[in-house]
């Protein structure tokens, strides 16, 4: 699989860099896949991560899981968590 292939394409209504991720439903409005190679994990479009605090967005939708991390503040394992519950290697801030 080419690093064009394994890229997630969708649309969502929400912006996740406001919307705050909710237990109780509602971290992504308007979700609609187009092209999601990826989608373990609670794959369902980015949403804001602030309530856990181990990144600034993530992709795994009203769990406390952080996959698909973006700005992420917290190491896991080895880098971070990427998609398919892998570690990917990025910059991590503090």
């Amino acid at each position: 699989m080419t690093e064009l292939e394994n890229t997630n394409e969708w649309k969502q209504s929400s912006n996740p860099a406001i919307r705050t991720n909710n237990l109780s439903g509602g971290g992504v409005e308007g979700y609609e896949s187009i092209n999601t190679p990826n989608s373990g994990y609670n794959w369902a479009g980015l949403e804001n991560n602030e309530v856990y605090g181990r990144s600034v967005m993530d992709g795994s939708v009203d769990t406390e899981w952080w996959w698909y991390a973006v700005g992420s503040t917290y190491q896991y394992g080895t880098g971070i968590p990427g998609p398919v519950g892998g570690t990917h290697q990025g910059i991590v801030t503090s």
